[in-house]
């Protein structure tokens, strides 16, 4: 379950080294243009292949890994112990499903559970490559999103009020 979950977080990292090489590929065509002073095509295929060829390879890994959270989460979710370690939070799951669809890309659903590394890390990925955010919004509809302290933010029913 640890390792489906590490795997995962390792896997958001492909799309990334995707771009890296995509700009690698870019930068080297225009160098070739640079240095020749004009645009040979034989070379810029080269270039432009590097380019496509890393962006294919980074892409091909998001799917991956997006299985490998959701059933990581699944996996944690259902081996849970049942015996109430797991308490719920005080935090509102409307207000926390609410930022994470609103304002997800940012990570404000990280910040309102005091999960304020994540915050940062979705602010300045975009809500962990788009990705991550969708996933936080299943992991709160499954209740198994926690907050900085480990508690559950989950819905809650209210009990049904009786009329007299």
């Amino acid at each position: 379950m640890r390792i489906l979950l590490t795997l995962g977080s390792l896997l958001y990292l492909g799309p990334i080294f995707g771009l890296i090489g995509t700009v690698i590929g870019v930068i080297q065509s225009f160098q070739a243009i640079a240095d020749q002073g004009t645009a040979d095509a034989q070379v810029l295929a080269e270039s432009v292949q590097t380019a496509l060829i890393t962006t294919q390879l980074g892409l091909m890994a998001l799917p991956f890994g997006v299985i490998a959270l959701i059933l990581g989460h699944v996996l944690k979710f259902w081996n849970e112990p049942v015996n109430g370690a797991i308490k719920d939070s005080d935090k509102s799951y409307g207000t926390c499903a609410a930022l994470n669809l609103l304002l997800g890309f940012i990570g404000a659903h990280h910040f309102y559970s005091g999960r304020t590394g994540l915050g940062i890390f979705y602010a300045l990925s975009l809500g962990g490559f788009v990705v991550g955010k969708y996933c936080d919004f299943i992991r709160l509809a499954w209740g198994s999103f926690t907050d900085s302290e480990g508690n559950r933010i989950r819905f809650k029913r209210q009990p049904a009020q009786s009329v007299n």
